[in-house]
């Protein structure tokens, strides 16, 4: 368990691990449709 001040820095840095297939996660944290998009828009591919 991970508990961080923003949210959004630790999800985009998460997502981005697991598109590699490196790892598994769980978010409970419900983002709204415009926050998800900003924070999918910082993964680097």
């Amino acid at each position: 368990m991970i508990k961080v001040r923003v949210r959004e820095a630790l999800m985009s840095c998460l997502l981005s691990i697991g598109s590699q297939g490196n790892a598994r996660t769980v978010n409970l944290k419900a983002f709204t449709y415009e926050d998800a998009t900003k924070i999918m828009e910082n993964i680097q591919q």
